[in-house]
């Protein structure tokens, strides 16, 4: 609830939920063995992309918003962890479920959890 000086007698309320995926890979030096990493960021940037394209396709009230947590610690390193955190939001808790399935679904096909 946002405090206000207006009276509501209707708010378009949604349900919402948060949900936090996390990418493990292996870490890699370019110096060292750079082919034998297996990128966690990379994994994560492909479902930011997934749930883009899945955007243009939600229903009348649903949302999806992402940000990135964690996606490494240097630059000249593959990371072997990646972490987003999602908030997702539908006009119903059914239609909530629904998404969070969906969203859920998307991130292990890029083997996140």
């Amino acid at each position: 609830v946002h405090p206000g000086a207006h009276s509501w007698s209707w708010a378009p309320l949604t349900a919402q939920v948060e949900v936090k995926v996390t990418f493990h890979g292996r870490a890699a030096h370019p110096t060292g063995d750079p082919e034998a990493g297996i990128d966690a960021l990379a994994a994560l940037i492909q479902l930011f992309g997934a749930l883009s394209a899945r955007r243009q396709r939600l229903p009348a009230g649903s949302h999806i918003q992402g940000i990135i947590t964690h996606g490494g610690e240097a630059t000249n390193i593959v990371p072997d962890r990646a972490e987003g955190r999602f908030g997702l939001r539908a006009l119903t808790t059914g239609a909530l479920d629904s998404l969070v399935e969906d969203v859920t679904a998307m991130a292990a096909l890029f083997g996140g959890r």
